[in-house]
């Protein structure tokens, strides 16, 4: 889709929930993950997310980044 920030902007404004606002934009966790054997289990899944989540955090912080700690998969 061309220029899918500004729909993913639009999506992102009607967000009232705080808990869900305050998620990072990562996307859905098959767009960072190519793997059928954690696709294919959502355990796995869920725990891939929750790592680039943290990741993604940490990154945001000052001071973040590649040299950010890294959350056990």
């Amino acid at each position: 889709m061309l220029h899918a920030e500004c729909f993913a902007a639009a999506l992102l404004d009607r967000i009232t929930d705080p808990v869900v606002r305050g998620l990072p934009p990562i996307g859905a966790v098959d767009q960072f993950v190519d793997s059928t054997d954690v696709l294919g289990h959502p355990t796995s899944a869920q725990e891939a997310a929750r790592a680039t989540t943290a990741l993604r955090r940490a990154a945001d912080r000052p001071g973040g980044g590649p040299s950010a700690p890294t959350p056990p998969v």
